[in-house]
């Protein structure tokens, strides 16, 4: 495994009105991977993983959240998109699991 992995985790998905599998990211999970609200971010899909990684210059970005007993925003990851597919065959809607890298 390589130095630069923060964090592994299995991340259950749900799937859109639209039919296609999305991710949802807690601010817990984004700060125990170092990730900062509005930092650029990419997705890269393997056969075994969904790597995510901050990068420069991509249309995708880390959103905030912020819940009235928080003093600040914090990060947030909400990521549907048909690409995520290529872990799950199923199209209807249900629940799957598969690894999550945050580098």
């Amino acid at each position: 495994m390589s130095k630069n992995i923060k964090l592994i985790r299995n991340l259950r998905t749900r799937v859109n009105k639209y039919g296609n599998p999305g991710i949802f990211l807690e601010p817990t999970v984004l700060e125990a991977g170092n990730f900062k609200v509005g930092e650029s971010i990419s997705y890269t899909f393997t056969n075994q993983a969904l790597i995510i990684k901050k990068d420069e210059d991509t249309p995708y970005k880390v959103a905030k959240r912020k819940r009235p007993s928080w003093p600040a925003h914090r990060p947030l990851i909400d990521y549907s998109n048909a690409d995520l597919a290529v872990f799950s065959p199923r199209k209807k809607k249900s629940i799957f699991w598969y690894p999550i890298l945050l580098l």
